[in-house]
Formats: C-alpha cells, structure tokens, sequence
C-alpha cells in the first residue's frame, strides 16, 4: 500500500483516529516549546526549547517519553509492522507524509543523542534540528488531514452506494 489514499475503506476510521493521536502525540509536542520564540530568539534559548521538545514530548503520570519513543509508537502501525485494526496492517512507507516523517525522525536521531549526552550543538545543527521539529508537526497535521477527508469521502460513498448484505 503505497499512500494514504489506498487504504481500503473499512480502515480510514482506524487510520484517521490513528493519525489524529499522533498529530497530538509527536505533532504538537514535538516543536511546542520551540514555536513560543521569538524569531531573534538567542541560541541558549532555543536550545532549551529543543531540548524539551525532545527529550520531554510526553509528559504525564506514566512519566516522560521523548520524540524517537513516540514515533516508535506510531512508526510500527503506519508501516505496518503492526496492525492497524485487528489483522489488518497498512503500510504507508511510501506515503509523502509519512515518508518525510520518517526521514526527519531518523535525521533527528543524532540531535536526540547529542541532546542526552549533553554534547554541544552546533548552530547550523541546531537551526536544522528545529526545522526538522517543524517539519515533523507540519506533516503530522497534513497527514491527519488527508485521512480525515479520505474517512469523510469513504463515508460519503457508502451513503451514496450503500451494500446489502
């Protein structure tokens, strides 16, 4: 299954609630802090907001979790290494949003170690590191948005063309 839009019918609600959990789960929270700054914002500063930002993306009563564990979360259902529902995995590898979710979760790996062993950021690292975190938020509301207008139109096309059974 390529992209979103060849999810069959029957799992867009699934996949939409899905979605919707990660684009608050990892998509708000991974760039929160961060889109508080000002744009002339000092290097310490953003660092600090980067800093929560991933190593804090989760945070409540079970602890905290940062940004690699709440994707993992979510990775293994959208490339269908789990299930999305029931027995019914998909996988979404070559979704555009998934794919650059992917891709900046894995370019954000070095900053997240970096950010753990307390090893200085470069400030071309660091303007990188909160673009990727912006990039990641923006796909996670873009893909949430995609599988709720496929929901909607699979839900349309039922009412419209409904099955006896």
């Amino acid at each position: 299954m390529p992209a979103l839009e060849d999810v069959p019918p029957q799992l867009m609600p699934a996949l939409t609630a899905l979605t919707a959990r990660l684009k608050h789960d990892l998509g708000k929270y991974i760039a929160f802090a961060a889109r508080w700054l000002p744009e002339d914002a000092a290097a310490d500063e953003r660092l600090d907001a980067l800093r929560a930002d991933l190593l804090q993306t989760r945070r409540g009563p079970d602890g905290v979790q940062d940004a690699a564990s709440v994707w993992q979360g979510y990775a293994a259902m959208l490339l269908g290494t789990e299930p999305l529902e029931g027995e019914h995995a998909v996988d979404l590898a070559d979704d555009p949003d998934v794919a650059a979710i992917v891709t900046a979760m894995t370019d954000l790996g070095p900053v997240l170690a970096s950010l753990r062993a307390e090893t200085e950021l470069t400030p071309d690292a660091l303007a990188a590191a909160l673009a990727l975190t912006r990039e990641v938020s923006a796909r996670c509301r873009t893909l949430n948005r995609r599988a709720a207008e496929r929901a909607s139109s699979a839900v349309a096309a039922e009412e419209a063309n409904p099955t006896h059974g």
